[in-house]
């Protein structure tokens, strides 16, 4: 990004410009981008008071913005980041301070303090976990694009496809590097106290950096076919030093190596300068190549995610002898349907998280072997990593992004579709006469599209429990989606209005069947329905009419037509004669309702003469007394300034101001003008 001296607006358009494309990906994440350009920019000079007034508007959430002007820490050299929001709930925090490219890989410390980034423009990134994820460093020296990364609490070690290259963290500087990898590494991690692994090609080697510069430790592991990814940890049943090595390879091919100091030369344990390595265990993971492999602390458990989308995992036991055993413990066949890039599994081993190149995130719950969290991002999912205490998850997916593990699990939970729940959102609620019973009504989806069909759920009101759940078919040509719904009076039905104009009428008892559906109900969309009796329905349109249904007779047997277009929410009086309606952009109207085919007549039209202007600007609800002598509407007004007075006809109105908004209820008496 060029530098930016005095005029922020300049740096607001460049980096609108470039992030212009994710107004077609994901709208919702422009904010984000926008201010991690921003943070991204030179523009040191701008006051706190500039840059506030610069993202002031853009952000959602309460996203605060800080830039510290004190003096940093040794580990400082920016003090600009991102602070969570106001109420401390993260859900999903785009990168700090993002870089001008591509992220590739993420790594946290072991302490769960630091948070490393490796990207295409050259660069790793070191963030404070602990400071709002502030920046600590920002670290060059690699001539390609950074690849992987890995980080302790005092060192950093990156690798591109050619180099490695060790920092340190106290001031930044670099402390080895090695090349002459030929273009083929693919992965670096630490290992023990004083060796980083490094896969390049088919091989695993162990390169010591306790000396002056990073060298071959005489240990490797040699595989058939290139290896995608490495992972370490402690051996099962093993003696302390050993360690555990996981390889995941482009033959479809799981690896396990034991790797172990070498006594002869071992001064301490975990610090031997050489292993000796023993091929343990290979299996075919899947019917793809194994992309991402990641082993549980104590490593009896091993994660394994191949290019099938299928995530697999397997118990690592102990057979005596210096032996280990595999079995696949379970796999989640459709919880990704594209390569898996990444996966993370919790300390304890009690959840896997996985990155998938399908756009989205999922948190897997080993014990109940199912899915526990799942979320969508507007790019496919390049690395992911859990915190240690199971609070956070990292991912790189372009940028970075920190996801609450309880919030992921919480929103799952409540919105992921399976049996007995929605799949789609919910857009009809109606409660029963006696308010025992209610019905919640969606679309129905097929591969994550709606199909015309309607899915219904049953309640009890008493106790918040769900006590039924089903389906209706429908047509995928039609594509029906419900925008309204009521009960009958015994509850033995439900009416359902649509978009289409199409009307439903499906039992609540076995079989849950469609009892009546009327395609052409009105001729747009049905946006309010009402049960008046056993054998009456009631149904008003955007195309401005109103219909009374026999239910048994299957025939429209009552009509009006109160506005041209726009009938939005409706309240009968109780000879069902007469109708309040509201409208778009119209004042409420009384209707006297006729024979079929009738526009009926209208008996009244209200109007708020002392804003000399119609009272409500689309109403929300219309409710009627007892006597059908009052009515009180309720809509969302743009009206700055209401006072309350009393207006002609005994209209009166009452303001509370909601989200800047202000909500508008006016009563009328009716007998004095029907």
């Amino acid at each position: 990004m060029t530098q930016v001296q005095n005029n922020p607006w300049e740096a607001l358009l460049e980096v609108l410009t470039l992030s212009a494309h994710i107004l077609t990906e994901d709208a919702s994440q422009l904010p984000f981008q926008v201010l991690g350009r921003l943070l991204g920019s030179e523009a040191t000079t701008m006051s706190i008071s500039e840059w506030e007034g610069l993202c002031r508007g853009l952000l959602v959430k309460k996203w605060r913005f800080q830039y510290n002007s004190q003096i940093p820490s040794k580990h400082d050299k920016c003090g600009m980041g991102l602070v969570g929001p106001a109420d401390g709930s993260l859900n999903e925090l785009t990168h700090p301070a993002t870089c001008s490219s591509k992220v590739r890989c993420v790594a946290v410390s072991k302490d769960g303090t630091l948070l490393a980034s490796a990207s295409n423009d050259l660069s790793v990134k070191i963030w404070d976990l602990t400071q709002d994820c502030r920046m600590l460093f920002e670290l060059l020296g690699h001539e390609s694009a950074v690849l992987t990364v890995d980080l302790k609490t005092d060192c950093v070690v990156s690798g591109d496809k050619d180099e490695v290259i060790l920092w340190s963290l106290a001031d930044g500087n670099i402390m080895r590097r090695r090349s002459g990898f030929a273009g083929n590494l693919s992965v670096v991690q630490f290992f023990g106290d004083v060796h980083v692994a490094v896969a390049s090609g088919s091989d695993v080697e162990l390169i010591l950096y306790s000396n002056s510069a990073l060298q071959s430790a005489k240990t490797a592991c040699n595989h058939e076919a290139r290896v995608a990814a490495i992972h370490s940890s402690e051996v099962p049943g093993g003696s302390t030093g050993e360690f555990l090595l996981a390889c995941g390879c482009d033959d479809k091919q799981a690896v396990l190596w034991r790797l172990s100091p070498q006594e002869a030369k071992r001064k301490k344990p975990g610090a031997s300068s050489e292993f000796s390595a023993q091929l343990v265990i290979k299996f075919v993971v899947g019917d793809q190549d194994v992309r991402a492999v990641n082993l549980s602390r104590a490593g009896n458990l091993l994660a394994c995610g191949n290019d099938d989308g299928v995530l697999r995992i397997w118990t690592v036991r102990s057979t005596g002898k210096g032996g280990l055993s595999c079995d696949l413990l379970c796999s989640a066949p459709g919880m990704h349907s594209d390569w898996i890039h990444s996966v993370s599994v919790a300390r304890d081993g009690s959840y896997v998280a996985c990155g998938s190149d399908d756009n989205s995130i999922s948190l897997f719950d080993v014990a109940k072997q199912r899915i526990a969290g799942q979320v969508r991002i507007f790019s496919g999912a390049f690395s992911v990593v859990l915190s240690p205490d199971l609070k956070s998850l990292y991912s790189a997916s372009g940028d970075i992004r920190v996801w609450s593990v309880p919030k992921m699990m919480q929103t799952y939970h409540l919105t992921a579709a399976g049996p007995g729940k929605h799949s789609y959102a919910v857009t009809g609620v109606a409660v029963s006469v006696d308010g025992c019973r209610a019905v919640s009504v969606s679309s129905d989806l097929t591969e994550g599209k709606t199909n015309g069909g309607l899915q219904i759920g049953l309640w009890d009101c008493s106790t918040g429990s769900q006590t039924g759940f089903f389906k209706v078919d429908g047509s995928a040509e039609d594509d029906d989606r419900p925008l309204c719904s009521t009960m009958s009076l015994d509850g033995s039905m439900v009416a359902i209005g649509c978009d289409t104009g199409k009307l439903w009428i499906l039992s609540l008892k076995e079989p849950f069947e469609a009892v009546w559906v009327e395609p052409e109900a009105h001729s747009e969309r049905i946006y309010c329905c009402q049960w008046l009796e056993h054998d009456c329905l009631a149904t008003g349109s955007e195309d401005g009419s109103v219909c009374c249904w026999s239910v048994k007779g299957r025939v429209c047997t009552a009509t009006a037509k109160p506005y041209d277009a726009g009938v939005r929410c409706f309240a009968w009086t109780k000879d069902r004669q007469r109708v309040m309606c509201g409208c778009d952009y119209q004042a409420p109207r009384l209707v006297w309702v006729g024979e079929k085919g009738s526009d009926g007549h209208i008996l009244a039209e209200f109007k708020d003469v002392m804003r000399q202007e119609l009272t409500v600007i689309t109403p929300c609800s219309i409710s009627l007394s007892t006597d059908d002598r009052r009515a009180v509407t309720t809509s969302w007004d743009k009206a700055k300034v209401v006072q309350t007075s009393r207006l002609c006809l005994g209209f009166a109105c009452v303001i509370s101001q909601i989200s800047r908004r202000r909500c508008v209820c006016g009563s009328w008496t009716l007998g004095s003008c029907c």
